[in-house]
This record gives C-alpha cells, structure tokens and sequence, in this order.
C-alpha cells in the first residue's frame, strides 16, 4: 500500500511540474494562444495574446465565439478550421481582422484538436502568429512589382513605336531588351533574342567582334560610343546603320549596362553617294571643258548676270599674268579680272 502510495504521489508531483512548464510555455509565448471549446468558445487565452489583441482581462474573451472575430471569407475559413479540428484533423490559414483597439493585423492560424484519453478531440488548441509585417512588407513588394511591371509596359510600347532600333547589352554583349522594330528586323522574339550576342544572332564575325570590343570599350571608359556600319539582315536587305552606346551609370559609378540606338542611314548614305558621283562628275565636265577651251588660241570667257568673272580659259589668263581662282567672282567691269 504504501508503494502505491508513493506513486501516486510522485505521479501528482510529476503532473504538477509538467502543469508548470506548460504553463510557463504558455504565457511565454510570442504567439496568441488560445484554447476553444468544440463549438469554438474561447476558454482560455495567454497574457500575450490577449495584449496582440489589444484587450487585457480575460472577461473580454471568456466563452466569446472565436469565429466572430474574423469577417467575411476570413470568417468562413475560420469556421472551416474548427470543423476540421472538431474531426481531429489539424488545418491551417491566413486572415486579418480588427483588435478591439482598432487596428488591423494579419494572423498566420493553425488549429490542433486536443484529444481526450479514448483519442476523440474535446478540445481544440488556437495558435495565432502575428505577421502583419511580413504581410505588409509582401504587398509593397507586390505593389512595386506591379509598378515596375507598368513602367516596363509603358518603356516598351514607347520604344516599340519609334522607328530607331532600342536595345540594352550586358558586360558580355548579351541582349537583355530589344524593341519591336529591331526584333521585326532579325525575325526573332523578344524570349528568343534576350541573353543573345552578336555572334548568336549571325552577325558576320568581323562585325560581331567589333561590335564586343566596342562593348568593352564603353565598359572600360563609361564613354559614349559613335559609329556606322553596313549590315546584312536576315532577310537578305542590305543597309547602312548608325549606332549609339551609351553607358547606364549604377549608383556605385560602374557601368551597369549599355543602352544602345540604332538608326536606319541607309537612304543618307544614298543620297550622299549620289551627290558625291554627281560631284565627280560635275569635276569632270569642267576639266574637260577647261581642257578644250585652253587649247585653242581664242580667249574664251564667260560672267555671270552682274557681269562676274566665271570662267577664263588659259590663253586669256596667261595675258593677264592671273590664274583662274585670283579672277573667280570678280567684277569684269575693270577690264582684266579687276
């Protein structure tokens, strides 16, 4: 008998210290804790959670319906949980609701059934985890990205319309963007052309790895680069481009990146070897012309409608002792070239 007896005793011992830890653990926690009967009446709750809530004194939460501190969808999976528990399942989610001061916080729940000693829930323990920072620190995060997102619509859509071609190089040459018209020019996709080089987009190789010194070079000196260029497309068109580097700049003073523009020439560049023949043979007409009036022996001239030198052949200039450019645009009022 009094074996038993000491048992007992050290059994009782033993709950009680066990009682003691738990509920050490209990007030300690940084969580709300709260312990709900099955209809989901709030019987106990711990110092700190009762502070989270914004409502000390345990009158304010005893037998209270815990469901009807949530609103709306919330509400429901709250009561989604419960019901769970009740069948002695654990089940989790997120929600916000209003403390009784009036402010709103977002809770992360998990709801465990407490079994009793034939293994069905009769009660069921609440653990609420405030994360109303991590939450609010998601939905800036989300609502910058929807941000960047615009600007990278807004940046592309105005760069699509332009008929300059738009791009921007990494360190290694690789297209990280390249607008419409660009895209349009090799046939290829914005997905297929980004972390593409030159060379991967068929480039002749004296251009591709001209192209990546230049690269190099902005890099090195975060000077703006000019230069032309021919360049086949993919097509088989041949044109003559202008092009652009100019460095991004990062906080730290490094190059970043390299925003380039290039520009369709090809009909300048025309319409410049057309003056330029035009040019040579213009040149041409008038050596002729010259050559032919120099060799006879008349003098042969002509002035223009304010009666100025144009044109004297060589027999005329070698009688004034002159040479064509010391009478060219002089008055032929006085006689010999002025």
């Amino acid at each position: 008998g009094r074996q038993r007896q000491y048992e007992a005793r050290n059994l009782v011992q033993a709950l009680r210290e066990s009682g003691e830890r738990l509920k050490n653990f209990y007030e300690s926690s940084h969580d709300c804790i709260k312990e709900l009967d099955l209809k989901g009446r709030i019987l106990s709750i711990n110092m700190h959670g009762q502070q989270m809530l914004g409502g000390e004194g345990m009158e304010r939460f005893h037998l209270k319906s815990w469901p009807a501190f949530w609103k709306g969808k919330e509400r429901q999976n709250a009561m989604g949980a419960l019901k769970e528990a009740r069948l002695g399942r654990v089940s989790r989610f997120q929600g916000s609701c209003l403390t009784f001061d009036g402010i709103q916080k977002w809770w992360d729940v998990i709801l465990s059934p407490i079994l009793n000693a034939s293994g069905k829930p009769q009660r069921v323990l609440a653990v609420s985890r405030d994360v109303t920072e991590g939450r609010t620190q998601q939905e800036a995060l989300a609502l910058l990205s929807r941000k960047i997102e615009d600007q990278a619509r807004i940046f592309d859509t105005t760069l699509s319309h332009i008929n300059d071609f738009a791009y921007i190089l990494d360190r290694r040459g690789r297209f990280l963007y390249a607008n419409k018209p660009l895209l349009n020019l090799w046939g290829l996709s914005l997905e297929e052309a980004v972390g593409k080089d030159f060379f991967d987009l068929h480039y002749s190789p004296e251009l591709a790895a001209r192209f990546q010194r230049q690269i190099q070079q902005v890099f090195a000196t975060k000077e703006t680069l000019r230069d032309e260029t021919p360049y086949k497309s993919p097509s088989g068109t041949l044109g003559y481009y202008e092009y652009i580097f100019n460095p991004v700049i990062g906080p730290d003073g490094t190059v970043t990146a390299i925003a380039g523009s290039t520009r369709d020439v090809t009909e300048r560049k025309r319409h410049e070897a057309d003056l330029a023949v035009m040019a040579a043979e213009k040149e041409a007409q008038a050596r002729l012309f010259d050559a032919t009036l120099s060799s006879i022996t008349d003098l042969a001239y002509t002035f223009d409608l304010e009666g100025n030198w144009i044109y004297a052949n060589k027999p005329l200039l070698k009688l004034w002792g002159k040479s064509l450019e010391e009478i060219s645009g002089k008055s032929s009022c006085g006689g010999r070239g002025g």
